[in-house]
């Protein structure tokens, strides 16, 4: 079997920046996952804690992110599968 490459590492782009997004949302409103986003402001380049344009900014981060670790995982799946 072989996998789409492309669609997978859409998927958990889309997937990864919905992530980003809920919890960014719900440390600026609630302050639930302070230390994911501290996390996630040390991994990140120019990102500052607390404002609605970090939260675009790990939304963006995040669906690069989560596209290019799913293209490569089924890439590297396709090239294992070989028969």
């Amino acid at each position: 079997m072989k996998l789409d490459a492309k669609a997978l590492g859409l998927s958990l782009g889309i997937l990864c920046g919905a992530f980003c997004l809920v919890l960014g949302l719900l440390n600026l409103w609630f302050g639930y996952g302070q230390a994911y986003v501290l996390l996630a402001n040390s991994l990140t380049p120019g990102v500052a804690s607390g404002t609605y344009f970090s939260v675009l900014l790990h939304i963006i981060y995040g669906l690069i992110s989560g596209y290019v670790g799913g293209y490569i995982f089924g890439w590297l799946y396709n090239q294992f599968a070989k028969k």
